[in-house]
């Protein structure tokens, strides 16, 4: 599987905020996302932060879209205005609990939020994807660092 394929990417939106709509038809359209890898999450606060019960509805809507539309994906992308906190034991991110959505714990989710643990121990376990967030304060904002990320994807490794 190619991860910077549009095919290999999950798009996580917001679809009781206009903007976030808006913003995930666009960026569909900037990178030729495949319809079937929008995912409109129902039940998400007006706040950054979700609680356990709203955690768990999203990382059910997660994990069902996956199976049932059969997607055979490396990452998700937590798009504008999807909270990006959730408050457990403590207050952690979206993206590393995303990171493996079907995990027992944080530490199995993402090894790398373990404090002390270096290197990326069973980073390739099934189930396990590559997880980011685009956000900014405004919609426009939000597009100008789509933008700029597109273009440095083109960037030879030399830096040239």
């Amino acid at each position: 599987m190619n991860p910077t394929a549009p095919q290999s990417w999950l798009v996580l939106f917001n679809p009781d905020n206009a903007d976030s709509v808006t913003w995930a038809q666009w960026y569909r359209s900037q990178r030729s996302i495949p319809h079937r890898n929008l995912l409109p999450l129902s039940g998400l606060p007006a706040s950054e932060t979700l609680n356990s019960t709203e955690w768990s509805s999203v990382k059910d809507q997660v994990t069902t879209y996956i199976a049932t539309n059969r997607l055979s994906i490396a990452g998700i992308l937590i798009g504008y205005r999807v909270p990006g906190l959730v408050t457990l034991a403590s207050t952690v991110s979206l993206a590393s609990l995303l990171a493996k959505p079907g995990a027992s714990s944080l530490n199995e989710s993402n090894p790398a939020y373990q404090v002390g643990v270096t290197g990326s121990r069973d980073w390739n376990a099934t189930g396990r994807y590559l997880v980011g967030e685009i956000n900014a304060l405004t919609l426009a904002e939000v597009q100008a660092l789509t933008t700029s990320s597109k273009a440095l994807s083109t960037v030879a490794a030399a830096g040239e």
